[in-house]
């Protein structure tokens, strides 16, 4: 079957409007989704219209955080477009399947409300964000789809004869109190942004932030009652991050976060290092001459590039001179509009793959000083994508950009001198680097001056310092710090123990989603350790949350619980499977559990040969406990094959 000239392989759904098929472009080879307008010449005009609109809409928006349109075509009267093709499913799947961890929603609405705000600014509304409407891609992201209710803000004389005062648009549960009044001209950026906390709200508590029975009860309590809290639904949520939800909540939408990307800062500001560090930054062009593509309105989102992991060390860097302007007699302005814009089209470039002209137009804004720019530049250089990885050169613009005051570029520059990349290895400036960026706020250089003073790599090991890094680092809310410093705490390494404090940090670093400390938080609860009451309920709880990230110590112990039926009901072939996707992933425990599953038949039918090859990798590995467990099994299985047992 084929649309156009696309081959269809599969129908993924059929709803009112349409259906969507998964499909393949011959000519490119790309998997494409194909939505299509099933009524044809019989759809009304309403429904031809709405189909036009999303069309138009997305065509508008280029973001990474919206589905992209590739085609516009009509086949046999029957419209359809099509789209990027995202097989992760919809975040309204995800949370069928359970809630998300708080920090998932933080990093999942950092990207939403970028891409919500470039819908913004090139004067689109999208008035229907919802789960259903979220797809999740490979790497936790989410794209907006279904802009079928869009308006395009200047063109309001046309959209508004669509829309008449007393039509209520969007999705019971997930309106905003002006949708639920039928109140079209109210409708504003600031509808979105109650659609999209309505969607956080939803991944964080599994219901919409309004229910009731039927269309006029929802309406009418959309209108007068204030969803319940976050907390009181689910505990665990940090206060901070009900908070931002909450906000977008509001009644009145002068009350609501101020635009898609107030919310999206204020998502940042719980989100990990790893999603602020991609945090869009708006970026102004005000009706530039040199660059008329940006003239207008345009916003263009630069994502700083991600950075290495932290290692580090103690000497005062050289800094660069500032940059000039081409004819290198005037100062330039740092971070001026020319240059954010020429960064923008940039990360456009780089967004689509192309690498070499998001280079050439890096080089054009860091010539205009810009050090967001030279930052890029540096990591693209060094990362191999346009040619051979060339770290001199990346080194020489992250001083470019710290010399101008970044502290991504001196965190960046105390990884590369830390570990001999594009300069000769030396502790002590990698230190002073990190302790600069530091001091410009990133917290991603605290946690990397503990973990070097920790693992001494370049200075000496000093895990009292270690300990003051980790703890400053943690107050700055680093996930990771937190759960280190619980670690120090509750051992006494680098100090005095004190495992009341300790486990404070740990439940901090779990509600953080720090995936180990979910795990071991949930150990101490199953076993009524560290001053805690035995909770195998609760174990089981940070177990599921540990797993869910895949962590394969969280995976093995839910195993455990299952198998056992502490905090849960027994069940052997759930417990089978969690041992599974645990030894999967190299865990000891995971293949000490699934090969003594195998052998003993613990819910599937006995497989000695798998299990003694799983029991095997056991015994090699270097965790005595686990070493030993798994040879004196593998000894009472070769004993029994040969008689010894029956």
């Amino acid at each position: 079957m084929r649309i156009g000239r696309y081959q269809i392989l599969e129908e993924l759904g059929r709803g009112g409007m349409g259906a969507v098929y998964r499909g393949v472009d011959p000519d490119s080879g790309r998997a494409v989704a194909i939505k299509v307008l099933t009524g044809g010449n019989q759809a009304t005009p309403r429904q031809r219209q709405r189909f036009a609109r999303e069309a138009r809409a997305l065509s508008k928006v280029d973001h990474p955080n919206v589905v992209r349109v590739w085609d516009v075509g009509e086949e046999g009267g029957r419209p359809y477009l099509v789209l990027d093709y995202h097989p992760g499913g919809s975040l309204q799947e995800s949370v069928e399947r359970g809630t998300l961890l708080p920090l998932e929603v933080a990093e999942l609405g950092v990207g939403l409300a970028a891409g919500l705000a470039a819908a913004h600014a090139v004067g689109v509304l999208h008035r229907d964000i919802k789960p259903e409407n979220v797809l999740l891609r490979p790497d936790g992201g989410g794209l907006l789809v279904d802009f079928g209710l869009a308006k395009d803000l200047t063109r309001a004389g046309q959209t508004e004869q669509l829309t008449q005062t007393g039509t209520l648009l969007g999705t019971p549960g997930f309106w905003a109190p002006e949708q639920a009044a039928g109140i079209s001209d109210a409708f504003s950026p600031a509808t979105d942004v109650y659609g999209l906390g309505a969607t956080l709200y939803a991944a964080l508590t599994g219901q919409p932030p309004i229910v009731g029975e039927s269309l006029v009860e929802i309406a009418i309590a959309t209108r007068e009652q204030t969803p319940p809290l976050i907390r009181s639904l689910r505990p665990d949520v940090p206060q901070s991050l009900e908070a931002v939800v909450m906000r977008c909540l509001e009644k009145a939408p002068e009350a609501r976060w101020p635009s898609a990307e107030a919310l999206g800062e204020a998502l940042g500001s719980y989100a990990s290092p790893r999603a602020r560090s991609r945090r869009p930054l708006l970026l102004l062009a005000a009706a530039l001459s040199a660059i008329t593509i940006l003239a207008g309105a345009l916003t263009v989102w630069a994502l700083a590039p991600p950075t290495a992991q932290p290692q580090v060390a103690t000497t005062r860097a050289p800094a660069s001179p500032s940059p000039r302007t081409s004819s290198g007699t005037s100062p330039l302005v740092p971070n001026g509009p020319q240059g954010e814009a020429y960064l923008g089209l940039g990360i456009v470039e780089a967004a689509a793959g192309r690498h070499e002209e998001a280079v050439r137009l890096y080089r054009q804004a860091a010539a205009l000083g810009n050090s967001n720019a030279m930052l890029n530049l540096g990591f693209t250089l060094g990362s191999g994508r346009v040619g051979p990885k060339d770290q001199v050169e990346e080194v020489r613009w992250y001083r470019r950009s710290a010399a101008l005051g970044n502290p991504e570029a001196m965190f960046n520059l105390g990884i590369m001198f830390e570990r001999g990349k594009g300069v000769a290895p030396d502790g002590p400036t990698a230190v002073e680097w990190y302790r600069r960026a530091a001091e410009g706020g990133s917290r991603e250089a605290l946690n990397g001056l503990a973990e070097i003073y920790m693992t001494g790599r370049v200075v000496p090991k000093d895990p009292k310092t270690a300990r003051s890094w980790y703890r400053k680092a943690a107050e700055a809310e680093h996930p990771r710090a937190m759960y280190n410093l619980a670690l120090l705490l509750t051992t006494g390494l680098g100090g005095h123990q004190d495992s009341e404090e300790g486990l404070v940090w740990y439940r901090r670093a779990a509600n953080a989603g720090e995936p180990n400390a979910m795990d071991t938080l949930g150990t101490f609860l199953a076993a009524g350790q560290l001053g805690v009451a035995k909770d195998p309920k609760e174990a089981v709880l940070w177990f599921r949350r540990a797993a869910e990230v895949g962590h394969p110590g969280g995976l093995f112990h839910l195993g455990l619980a299952h198998e056992n039926g502490l905090g849960v009901p027994k069940n052997s072939p759930e417990a089978l499977r969690l041992y599974r996707r645990a030894a999967e992933l190299d865990n000891p425990s995971g293949m000490l559990g699934l090969g003594r599953a195998l052998v003993s038949g613990l819910g599937t039918t006995k497989d000695l040969e798998e299990g003694a090859s799983w029991l095997r990798r056991a015994a090699q590995t270097d965790e005595r406990r686990i070493r030993d467990a798994a040879r004196r099994t593998l000894q009472g299985l070769a004993l029994n094959r040969g008689g010894g047992g029956r």
